[in-house]
């Protein structure tokens, strides 16, 4: 490629309205002349005028929006249309669609984003909505616009665009659920360490010292780690959210072992903190149907309170969520297999003994997609 000319690249979305225009005026934006950026879609707004909250994103965030239309993207596909060097489809429905021939036959790759302007609720948590997924997709553009792109063949543009996220971006990812994962357990078992010593044996005072601490660590750590995996710090939610296709479903395995071995992690810090023996396995039995059926009620519950939440307030319902769910629950509501795993870890107030989680687990998953059930028939 001629280093000489910018790098043009097309951005793709169905209806070339949100994602496909974010990414369009971002990269020309962030592209320092060496790229151009367009977008189109298969089945473009009427009147060519993208959505107003993704216009509105882009003024706040200061990027221009002079010239962005929703267009077909058979205007780039005729003879005299500008050759494009790379085609980016930003949306799923796009990717799985048969595209018109490219002149030049450019390289292709997909990134992925979850819909802003399917956000169900106030103009305010629609407007989050678009912030996060700008946000999201100049995270990958800062990785993209640094690289030698415009010295690389069309082999190496392809490979290289594709994979600029699915390593550098999701590995970030997965570290991210491993900390907060580490975090949320350090202050389950923490908490309850510290509780159990001043409580003076006063089992209700130590569970409200322990909710308090989970509440308010849970809630930070969503709020700080959120925008970068989404923060789910719980296999179930990854799965009901990869079930969904709101998390790539060959991602959901580097997210759970992303947990697993932050969950172990958090349980050996906290022992660390309290100078106690570092490695240990818990005594503490927890089994029985009414506990099973209180972890498939907890869990079911707190995936119908993640799915329904409003864009920008799930950090504090469903921190608010776990906080109400530690009383009303038998099993002072896990509902997180990656918790259970971390506790076994632990013989002190929150373990739970190692022969007693497959069950909790097996009622976590199953109370999971129950609460899947629940949001969907509530769906209109």
């Amino acid at each position: 490629m001629d280093d000489a000319k910018p790098l043009n690249v097309l951005f793709l979305c169905t209806h070339n309205s949100a994602r496909s225009i974010l990414a369009e005026a971002l990269l020309n934006h962030m592209g320092r002349g060496k790229f151009k950026a367009f977008s189109a879609g298969s089945s473009p707004r009427d009147n060519q005028k993208p959505n107003p909250m993704a216009i509105a994103t882009l003024d706040k965030a200061g990027v221009p929006t002079d010239g962005l239309t929703s267009k077909s993207w058979d205007v780039f596909a005729t003879p005299d249309a500008p050759h494009m060097d790379l085609v980016i489809t930003v949306c799923d429905n796009a990717a799985g669609e048969v595209c018109p021939y490219w002149p030049g036959q450019p390289a292709t790759a997909h990134w992925g984003y979850p819909d802003p302007s399917e956000t169900v609720g106030t103009d305010t948590e629609k407007l989050e909505a678009f912030k996060q997924t700008l946000h999201q997709i100049k995270r990958r553009l800062e990785i993209f616009t640094s690289l030698p792109i415009t010295n690389l063949s069309k082999m190496a543009l392809e490979k290289t665009a594709q994979r600029t996220g699915e390593k550098m971006i999701h590995w970030r990812r997965y570290f991210s659920e491993l900390v907060g994962t580490a975090a949320l357990l350090c202050a389950v078992i923490g908490s309850g360490i510290m509780a159990e010593q001043l409580a003076g044996g006063n089992m209700a005072v130590a569970l409200l010292a322990n909710t308090l601490a989970t509440v308010f660590a849970l809630y930070v750590l969503i709020e700080t780690l959120g925008p970068i995996s989404g923060a789910h710090f719980n296999p179930v939610v990854s799965m009901v959210l990869a079930f969904r296709k709101d998390l790539a479903r060959h991602h959901l395995i580097g997210y759970v072992v992303a947990q697993l071995i932050g969950a172990a992690l958090g349980a050996w810090a906290a022992h660390a903190m309290f100078e106690l023996e570092i490695l240990q396995w818990s005594t503490k039995v927890r089994t029985g149907p009414a506990q099973w059926f209180a972890e498939a009620v907890a869990t079911g519950g707190l995936i119908f309170v993640i799915l329904r939440s409003p864009a920008g307030k799930a950090s504090a319902i469903v921190a608010c969520y776990i906080g109400a769910a530690y009383w009303f629950t038998a099993s002072t509501s896990f509902a997180n297999p990656a918790a259970a795993f971390g506790r076994m870890f632990t013989d002190t107030f929150a373990g739970i003994a190692p022969f007693d989680v497959p069950a909790f687990v097996v009622a976590q998953i199953v109370g999971g997609f129950m609460g899947l059930l629940l949001h969907s028939a509530f769906k209109v």
